[in-house]
């Protein structure tokens, strides 16, 4: 299905074809074509309108190219960096929540519930994106307003967003993501009840899951 959009088959914004017609065409299960067109709708390739059908995404393009990209890294090189990456972000970002909690304005906050409250309205849908669900995250380091930190997450911002890619395509369920969404509820509550530590933790927590995934998938590989 990537190779149609690269391809030029299927261009932004098109209906792709229904699913009986995909497993002809593609010569696999409905089940797989199923299963497939869900994961592409979470990556933000495909964008599923109820009643009306399954359309290519504008930007389908260029999140092809990302995904493309990180396929051609070393698979072993790239789980051990996503760690390393998660294993960074549990350092810092308890610390910013803990920071929001001080020191974050009420319009920040508001923000932050606004992210949470679309990226959930999305998954219903099926219009979620991960990079929708990076939001959450960026905002956090912008509400410390230290350049450093916001520099920071600048340079590594699309590692982030194939880190939650490569866990979801390893896990491809969309419960996890749910959960993970109302994990960001729980910790903005806490900000905005002004309770730093028990956000700093919350936010241990949630990192502390994905991470344990990789590493799990990483020791199956024998690594």
């Amino acid at each position: 299905m990537m190779d149609m959009i690269t391809e030029g088959q299927w261009h932004p914004g098109d209906k792709i074809p229904g699913e009986i017609q995909l497993s002809e065409m593609l010569e696999v299960s409905r089940n797989s074509v199923r299963e497939s067109v869900k994961a592409l709708e979470i990556v933000g390739l495909l964008v599923s309108m109820p009643g009306r059908g399954t359309f290519v995404s504008d930007n389908a393009l260029e999140r092809v190219r990302l995904i493309r990209y990180h396929a051609t890294l070393d698979a072993a090189n790239i789980e051990a960096a996503l760690i390393e990456l998660l294993e960074a972000r549990m350092i810092v970002e308890p610390g910013l929540c803990w920071y929001a909690a001080e020191f974050g304005g009420r319009e920040q906050i508001a923000e932050m519930e606004d992210i949470i409250d679309r990226s959930l309205d999305a998954v219903d849908h099926n219009e979620y994106h991960f990079e929708l669900g990076m939001a959450f995250h960026e905002k956090l380091y912008e509400i410390a307003g230290n350049l450093v930190l916001r520099e920071m997450f600048a340079g590594v911002r699309e590692k982030f967003v194939i880190a939650r890619r490569e866990v979801y395509f390893k896990v491809n369920k969309k419960e996890t993501l749910v959960d993970e969404l109302h994990e960001h509820k729980t910790i903005v509550d806490l900000i905005k009840a002004g309770d730093g530590n028990r956000a700093a933790e919350e936010m241990r927590n949630h990192l502390q899951k994905p991470l344990q995934r990789l590493r799990a998938i990483r020791a199956q590989s024998g690594d």
